[in-house]
């Protein structure tokens, strides 16, 4: 994902920097919040709809 993030086309509707600002107010890196996103993503993917 963050190899892709700078990347225009890539998650058209997403505000960048609201969740750049997100991880910001939690301290956090940018990557730490994208990696726990995804693996809380993984653990409930049924549910939605991902698997």
């Amino acid at each position: 994902v963050l190899k892709k993030w700078k990347t225009k086309g890539f998650s058209v509707g997403v505000n960048r920097e609201l969740i750049a600002s997100g991880a910001t107010m939690l301290g956090m890196s940018l990557e730490q919040v994208i990696t726990l996103t995804i693996e809380g993503m993984r653990a409930i993917a049924s549910q939605l709809e991902l698997a």
